[in-house]
């Protein structure tokens, strides 16, 4: 059976897709304040009724306030905002959803309003308000810079031209995007190869990155490299091809995005050998039992038992003799699942590029795999 790029194209995204979806979360805009006197918060009776049916940019019934007098700004709060509000004095999230709402407010305001940040370990105090269309969205330390996602994919893209040129670029469905984290999966369709030795006539696979960022201090952002196949859209990490977080360490936001830019290049550079990688697999058999090499894998690569039950009903699809090639595209292919959670897709992706890296490192006698990822 041959699948084209062709065919498989309008299963991807487009560029003004991608922005359209990145768009919905900025521009942001800083309020820096020190928690004191000037800070109020009030939390209305009710407000966490239905919380766990509202996504994190829904309003709560409560407000922000920060200032005195004319000039005092008040901004209602989102769910997310409230929640990080809380995080960030050491009390838990779902603990405030379950307290009456005169409760949540004291605590709120006896950490912000009546010294109570003062006890905490660090520089607590010196916090920021993050908004969005006159919405609190959240809560950060003042260290933090709310880099624009726009700008890192503009940086990017800009990083893959200066590279390959005037490359087509696309970005795959497994894209998840919200304040608390981006994952956005780039694909360079122009440029592919094809795997032989598979069960596909026209095994066609594509390299990228994988942009990596939250705008609330989840992490600063990174890139890694990704692999793409066309035939089932399925994908991988490639965990040695990255970036590292870049992370401010001083200068303007240009600096930084400056310097995101230049890591692209380097990405891509470890990308080259990673498709060799991925032909490889197709001449390693899976020797001896099937069940004990899963195993083998699963505790190497620390797979959580919630993913391990995918990946077994994966792999009992395959049909004929097995290669590390059929176990790695029946481990990604679980990733397409839309009903999972992005760290669980992330996780299945990061297996089948670390299983690309580590497939000839096995034991002569027993089989088994001798390297691990950390």
């Amino acid at each position: 059976m041959t699948i084209t790029v062709e065919q498989m194209r309008g299963q991807l995204l487009t560029l003004d897709q991608v922005r359209e979806r990145l768009a919905t979360t900025e521009p942001l805009t800083a309020y820096p304040f020190v928690a004191g006197n000037a800070v109020r918060f009030t939390v209305e009776p009710g407000w966490q009724h239905g919380i766990s049916a509202k996504q994190g940019h829904d309003e709560v019934a409560a407000q922000f306030h920060l200032g005195k007098g004319s000039s005092a700004l008040s901004l209602p709060l989102t769910k997310e905002a409230i929640l990080t509000a809380v995080a960030l004095t050491g009390l838990g999230r779902a603990y405030v959803t379950k307290i009456p709402a005169h409760l949540t407010e004291d605590q709120l305001n006896h950490w912000y309003h009546d010294g109570g940040m003062d006890k905490l370990p660090g520089k607590a105090r010196d916090l920021q308000v993050i908004v969005l269309d006159g919405k609190a969205i959240g809560f950060t330390r003042s260290t933090f810079a709310p880099f624009s996602n726009l700008r890192l994919l503009d940086e990017t893209l800009a990083g893959i031209g200066k590279r390959h040129g005037s490359a087509e670029v696309l970005a795959d469905y497994k894209f998840t995007h919200g304040f608390n984290g981006t994952r956005l999966r780039l694909i360079l369709a122009g440029h592919t190869r094809r795997i032989t030795g598979t069960d596909v006539d026209d095994d066609t696979w594509s390299v990228g990155l994988q942009l990596s960022h939250s705008q609330l201090g989840g992490g600063s952002p990174r890139l890694d490299g990704y692999l793409f196949r066309w035939w089932c859209t399925n994908g991988a990490i490639n965990t040695r091809a990255n970036s590292a977080a870049v992370v401010r360490r001083g200068g303007s936001l240009d600096d930084v995005y400056a310097t995101f830019r230049s890591t692209v290049d380097g990405v891509l550079g470890e990308l080259e050998g990673s498709l060799d990688e991925v032909q490889q697999l197709t001449t390693i058999p899976v020797e001896g039992s099937l069940s004990e090499f899963l195993r083998d894998v699963f505790e190497r690569f620390h797979v959580p038992v919630a993913d391990r039950t995918k990946i077994i009903e994966a792999v009992g699809d395959i049909d004929g003799p097995i290669s590390m090639y059929a176990v790695m595209a029946a481990i990604t292919q679980a990733a397409n699942d839309g009903r999972l959670e992005p760290s669980t897709v992330e996780r299945l992706l990061n297996l089948g590029g670390n299983l690309a890296h580590h497939a000839r490192q096995r034991c002569d006698g027993c089989q088994r795999l001798l390297t691990h990822t950390h």
